[in-house]
């Protein structure tokens, strides 16, 4: 006698693999989501992370208007003032850092002469250098010892790190190295 052939499914079985499918999709629906979301979460943070930055030094209202700022080197204007307020309020950190983009030839000393032209005897800016605007470097190594210093880096490791990292830019300001404490 032959076995007949059914067509029949069997119910249990049937069920099984619609909760496994349900299961397996609703990962997949999840992992999905994961992936488009998280991106832009992380970028959002770091959109807010970056105009933090610029806000994190003060601007004082007795310094000289700002020069024209440059926009084909890609600051904005919360970027240039951060970047002059720094180095108003710092001489003391960047005189020792120099700059690598070959200011040199203008006489610079250090990265603080990338924004600072004169200062008053009492110390106070009096005028601004407009090459911090147009600089093809000196404002990422401003920015790197910002980060560095907030984060509470010591002066003498910022210089070896500026160094490191901006070396092979072009030909450095004759910048006295800190004093080691």
């Amino acid at each position: 006698m032959r076995k007949r052939f059914s067509t029949r499914k069997n119910p249990a079985r049937t069920s099984l693999s619609n909760v496994q499918a349900a299961v397996l999709t609703a990962v997949a629906f999840t992992v999905a989501v994961a992936m488009a979301v998280v991106p832009q979460l992380r970028r959002a943070r770091s959109l807010q992370d970056e105009n933090d930055w610029t806000h994190s030094v003060s601007w004082d209202p007795v310094w000289p208007a700002l020069p024209a700022l440059n926009v084909a080197r890609g600051l904005s204007l919360d970027e240039a003032r951060a970047l002059y307020a720094f180095a108003g309020q710092h001489a003391d950190v960047l005189t020792y850092v120099p700059c690598y983009c070959g200011c040199v030839s203008q006489g610079h000393q250090s990265n603080h002469d990338c924004y600072v032209g004169r200062r008053s005897a009492d110390g106070r800016v009096t005028e601004w250098s407009s090459h911090g605007m147009s600089c093809p470097v000196g404002p990422s190594i401003t920015g790197d010892v910002m980060l560095w210093r907030e984060n509470g880096r010591p002066l003498s490791a910022i210089r070896n790190d500026i160094d490191q990292e901006y070396r092979s830019r072009g030909p450095a300001t004759p910048t006295p190295r800190p004093q080691l404490p």
